[in-house]
């Protein structure tokens, strides 16, 4: 019997457990806070942090879910929805925190609507099951600002830091077709994630090849600091001589801690190319149709230098003999140098090798790759997989098709020997750049 009563004595005194979400709110056993920061004077771009903190003086069961956000006119950091768990003491009793924080980065001026948010909150009260369900936050609005200094400027960042370097790798004093320069520009950013960064649009300068490399873009936390980095990379070929000018780049932005605009000058890049191709300019046939009314005593001194220049020019030959020896061997060691590069999988290697044998073709006129394939489609499309991979989207060539390239390009120079060419001179003869 008296075991009896200690049951229902004990059954009698157990608490009433709420049964829904809103119950434990009532009675003071679930808390949730919602937040902005910053509330007011928010920038256009400033990151703003959204804070959902859910407390509990009982326990978690599955925890706190919030709702994916679209939030018309302002872009959302997915990445920095976060939850942090912790617990803290109130009135000596412990609570259970879970908090959930979401960055999103307002893109326009005016009124930013942020709609209502749907939480999905399981807790453990000391029933069976678990009390969960759905909760819904109210919808707030964000008041967003440009500032004066910042009107009709299209393109800026509101941030505490941003960091813009270049670099120039291949400068030198002078330039020749098939050089080549790699301009770098690395940016940072904080508060900020990379995909924010723009993708810079390099210049289409005439003269110049130009190609982009895959963007490095990274998003990593400094001591809960968020920092994106962004490294972008032009690599400028000459293909003619010339003065070239590489673009110069302005970058605005509105510094959040001390409240004022900010500019980052890129300064501009010129070069000059000369070519190495041989010009000759003929003689003026006038010159000759004229002869008769030359006086006889400047007539025999012409011919005296005339044949002065006959005698020396008996050499010639021999010199062109070995001239062209010369560059037989120039050739086959750039042939060489090719194919190593591919079998070595050194793609830049290989595209400079190709530029240089270019280079050397009949009269050191210099042309394109595009050029010298445009009626070749199949080497056409293995120039334009070697540039691929070179700038990392494309697959290597094999060895079979780096000598059909090698192949094509023999067979489009027409071998001339020394003695069948044929040298125009004037008096005022000049050197085409």
């Amino acid at each position: 019997m008296r075991v009896i009563y200690l049951l229902l004595l004990s059954i009698a005194s157990l608490p009433v457990f709420a049964v829904t979400l809103e119950q434990l709110q009532q009675q003071g056993h679930l808390v949730i806070n919602y937040r902005f920061s910053p509330r007011e004077q928010v920038i256009q771009y400033q990151p703003v942090t959204i804070e959902i903190e859910v407390a509990t003086d009982r326990w978690f069961a599955r925890g706190v879910r919030i709702d994916d956000l679209d939030i018309e006119g302002a872009v959302i950091n997915h990445q920095g929805n976060l939850s942090t768990n912790s617990s803290r003491q109130q009135g000596g009793v412990t609570w259970a925190v879970q908090l959930w924080t979401v960055v999103i980065y307002p893109q326009k001026s005016g009124v930013l609507t942020i709609p209502t948010i749907g939480l999905f909150v399981s807790v453990n009260a000391g029933s069976e099951p678990p009390v969960e369900g759905k909760i819904s936050l109210p919808e707030k609005t964000l008041d967003v600002e440009v500032p004066d200094a910042m009107m009709g400027v299209d393109q800026w960042w509101a941030t505490t830091g941003l960091t813009v370097k270049q670099s120039f790798e291949g400068l030198k004093d002078t330039y020749q077709p098939g050089d080549a320069i790699t301009h770098t520009i690395d940016m940072k950013i904080e508060s900020v994630p990379a995909m924010m960064l723009p993708q810079l649009i390099p210049a289409s300068i005439d003269g110049l090849a130009v190609y982009t490399r895959q963007p490095v873009v990274n998003d990593y936390n400094n001591r809960g600091v968020l920092k994106g980095t962004r490294k972008q990379q032009f690599i400028y070929t000459v293909e003619q001589s010339g003065d070239f000018s590489l673009p110069a780049y302005q970058f605005y932005w509105w510094n959040l801690a001390d409240m004022k605009k900010e500019s980052i000058f890129l300064a501009s890049q010129t070069f000059r190319a000369s070519g190495d191709g041989i010009a000759t300019v003929r003689a003026d046939e006038s010159l000759l149709d004229n002869m008769a009314s030359i006086p006889w005593g400047v007539l025999a001194g012409g011919i005296s230098v005339w044949l002065v220049f006959w005698a020396g020019s008996l050499w010639l030959p021999i010199k062109r003999l070995r001239d062209y020896r010369v560059a037989w061997w120039s050739k086959k060691r750039l042939e060489q140098r090719f194919l190593d590069a591919t079998k070595a999988l050194n793609g830049e290697l290989a595209l400079q090798s190709l530029y240089d044998l270019l280079a050397q073709r009949q009269g050191r006129e210099f042309v394109t790759l595009e050029q010298t394939f445009r009626d070749d489609k199949i080497c056409a499309e293995l120039v334009l997989q070697l540039k691929h991979f070179v700038y990392g989207s494309g697959s290597a060539l094999t060895i079979a098709e780096a000598k059909q390239l090698l192949a094509s390009i023999n067979s489009k120079q027409v071998r001339v020997w020394p003695w069948q060419k044929r040298v125009d001179f004037s008096l005022n003869h000049r050197r085409v750049p």
